[in-house]
This record gives C-alpha cells, structure tokens and sequence, in this order.
C-alpha cells in the first residue's frame, strides 16, 4: 500500500531507517539489491493498478529460517540461500523453516494467507472538501481537490469513480499531486486510481486550502456534482495515513454539507476457483445489516450469512469445507441493493 511508500521515503531520505533485512528485501522492488527512488516508482505503479506485476522480481521470496545475514543492514552483502537441501533422505522429513517476505510489504503485515480476511480499524477520516455545484450539460467543470488535513497525514490512496453516463473526464491539473500519483487503465470505465505520500520530511507544509490536484470534467447530463464523484476501494483501496501510521478512511465532503455516499457493489471473489477458503469484498454507502446467500447449481440454498456492514469496504471469509463442490452463485442484499456473481469451488 501507500503506507509502504511512506516507510520507503523515510528510509531513502535517512529519518527512519528499515530496521530488518527483510523489510530491505521487500523494498528492493527491481530486484538490483539496493532501495533507491526506481523501486518507489514500480511499487506505485502497482498500487495504481498500472502494472499488475513486477518486472523484475516475483511476488514473494523464500529465505531459510536459520540463515544469519553477515550484515543485516545490507542482506545481498553475500548472496542469501532461497531454497533447502536435504541429501541422502531416510524417513520422515525434519522440519524446515522458511520466512516468506511479500515483495512492496516493507511493514510486514501481509496475510500469509492471502484470502484471510483483513482487519481493518480506522482512526478517523481524511475528507476532501470541494464546492457543491449543478453540472449542466455540454458545460466543463474545474473541481480543484482541497483538504484542510493535509498536514495531519503522510499519504493517501484510493479510487476515484466517475459517474461515466453523466460526466466524462477531459484533464487533470497536476498541483501537489504529480502525474506519477494517477493511474487511468479502467479509465473507460470512469475509474482513476490515485497514491500520494509527502517526500518523507517530518515538517514539510502546505499552505491552508493548497489544492492537491483539479480534475477538469465535462458535464453529459445535467446533475449535482455530488452525484458524479464517488471515492471507493475498487482497484485501490480507500485510505490514509495519520502522523502516527494510523489508518484512517478517506471521503469526500462538499459545501453543502452533502457526504459522497460511496456505491454498493459487489466485487468478484479471490480465489476463483478456489479449493481452501475465498474471500468476498463489497462496498456500502452506509452501514447496515447484510445477507449473503449462497446457491449450489440447481438454485438450492447452501449457505446464509448475515451480519453487520460497516460503510464503505467490507469482507466476508468462505472456508471451502461449508461449501459444496462446483459452480456457485452468491447474492449480497443490503437494503434496496442486491448484486449476484458466480464462483467456483474444487475439490
């Protein structure tokens, strides 16, 4: 996430220096055995959805649990072993340890498992503060991004949905934010993801009400603009950073007093297929009590969840075990939404 960025600008600029050779690992992004500005710029890239891997170096990487690094402070000192040798094996196999660094996860909290649920408690919000406006159609828009909490964080990500039947995007003004914090793949999709952290310097400012970045939009369809714009977790998940690596949700608020609801939607569960345990991520506009229905193929119910929604993302774990094998469908109700997709359980 962003949050790495921020603990690799730290590292790069000297004010925090990574304290394992692990985390050293991690952060070498381009696999060239040292942490530099090119490795920040791919695992941006990835984080905005722009790459979906990396180049140079595969997703994770093994090292033996009882290998001593001879210079912590520098792992590729000697090249680091990645595999284990037994010879001459009789019987049952000793155990043998591996510790498993998950390449752009410079603080270490991946999942082993990587369809566990995750936990997420946030500490507040960042909020956007743009003026209330009525689109009208065939006109063009200038919404400058402002945050009176600038200040109060060290970065931030999320994905921007613009509402493509009703406006289309025409530019971005870059202020604060640079060319390098976007990414546009599912732009035709009204999607733009974006991923922005402060250099690393602890008083580094910005002036009270100093725009981040202007989106310069043209009105389709007459609409309030509060209508159009909707910050969600769909590529890039939604959150910041406070001055003391809490996590915080990010919104949008306008003039008016008027929060932008974040969308409902379902998203595809990952694994699919899946033989062991899948996780199921959707969005709420507002918290509320949701049901999960589960359909083996002949439509009979196999499996009924519900439970509490929190608004914004959430996540549902499915252990394989309560399922039948074969194609399922699943159905998320929450209020007047309902949204069904498929999944595909092995044995």
């Amino acid at each position: 996430s962003t949050f790495d960025l921020v603990l690799m600008s730290k590292h790069i600029l000297g004010t925090q220096r990574m304290d394992s050779p692990y985390k050293l690992i991690a952060a070498d992004i381009n696999n060239d055995k040292r942490v530099t500005a090119m490795d920040a710029i791919q695992l941006r890239r990835l984080i905005l959805n722009i790459d979906i891997h990396f180049e140079n170096n595969t997703s994770w990487r093994f090292i033996p649990a009882d290998y001593v690094f001879p210079n912590p402070e520098n792992p590729w000192q000697d090249a680091f072993p990645e595999i284990i040798n037994v010879n001459d094996l009789a019987g049952v196999l000793s155990q043998q340890d591996f510790v498993a660094a998950k390449i752009g996860d410079i603080d270490l909290n991946a999942k082993v498992n990587a369809t566990s649920a995750e936990t997420r408690t946030m500490n507040g919000q960042l909020s956007f503060n743009l003026e209330a406006q009525e689109l009208v159609a065939g006109n063009e828009y200038h919404i400058p991004f402002r945050s009176n909490q600038i200040n109060n964080i060290q970065g931030y990500q999320f994905t921007l949905d613009l509402d493509k039947q009703r406006v289309e995007l025409m530019d971005i003004r870059y202020e604060v934010a640079t060319a390098e914090n976007f990414g546009f793949r599912l732009l035709d999709e009204g999607l733009i993801t974006t991923s922005w952290n402060k250099a690393g310097r602890p008083t580094e400012e910005f002036g009270k009400g100093e725009v981040l970045f202007t989106l310069i939009i043209r009105a389709i369809n007459d609409a309030s603009l509060s209508e159009v714009l909707r910050v969600n977790s769909r590529l890039t998940t939604a959150e910041a950073y406070d001055l003391n690596d809490g996590l915080m949700d990010v919104g949008i608020e306008f003039s008016n007093g008027v929060v932008a609801e974040a969308d409902f939607e379902l998203y595809q569960n990952t694994p699919n297929p899946f033989h062991q345990e899948t996780v199921i991520g959707f969005n709420l506009p507002k918290s509320e009590m949701v049901s999960l229905q589960i359909l083996d193929a002949n439509g009979k119910l196999v499996r009924l969840i519900r439970k509490e929604g929190k608004q914004g993302h959430n996540q549902i774990l499915l252990d394989r075990e309560d399922l039948p094998a074969g194609i399922l469908t699943y159905t998320l109700t929450a209020g007047d939404h309902t949204a069904t997709k498929r999944m595909i359980t092995i044995e």
